[in-house]
């Protein structure tokens, strides 16, 4: 049991470094990190496209005819590439595309909230906050690595806390194990 223990505290403080380091980069330069993460994803893609289209050149003749092994290998290849040469592009196009459901959530909860004046007393800040909302999801169109940057060091920041909290946390119990076995 103490040997269990023993293994499971080394991990633990090794799982708490390491995500320290994560976190500190991504409180000192998240963009860098997004991006080297969508290069990553990039050739997770593509080696999975490779893998569908040599999938496709094994199947047996009768299985070919209703395969879209070929169609999907090429497609995750090309994907693969845009994620690789311009993974600021897909980032901002990532967070375009949350600022415009942002957007339409809040136009919806806006109808909804002019629906309810009759019924709820609170409609009005129900709209002023829907407004708020929208404002927000036109700042993350505008300046979508503002709001990638901003989001990156809150995570970092939450990250590093965390794992601070982990590593004093299996230090103290490493060391009051030791005292109880002695």
């Amino acid at each position: 049991m103490e040997e269990i223990f023993k293994k499971y505290t080394i991990r633990s403080i090794i799982i708490s470094a390491l995500l320290i380091a994560l976190a500190i980069i991504l409180i000192l330069n998240p963009i860098k990190l997004l991006n080297t993460i969508m290069i990553i994803l990039g050739v997770i893609v593509i080696v999975d496209g490779i893998w569908h289209i040599v999938s496709y050149f094994n199947e047996p003749a009768e299985f070919k005819a209703f395969s879209f092994e070929l169609l999907e290998g090429i497609a995750e290849i090309v994907l693969g590439f845009i994620f690789i040469l311009n993974p600021q592009w897909v980032v901002s196009i990532i967070y375009l595309l949350i600022g415009i459901w942002i957007i339409f959530e809040s136009i919806v909860k806006i109808q909804m909230s002019l629906n309810l004046k009759d019924v709820v007393d609170s409609w009005k800040v129900m709209v002023l906050v829907s407004i708020l909302s929208i404002i927000f999801g036109i700042f993350i169109i505008s300046h979508p690595f503002v709001a990638t940057e901003v989001l990156s060091i809150i995570c970092g920041i939450t990250l590093l806390i965390a794992e601070i909290i982990n590593l004093v946390e299996s230090i103290y119990i490493s060391v009051k194990m030791k005292t109880l076995t002695k």
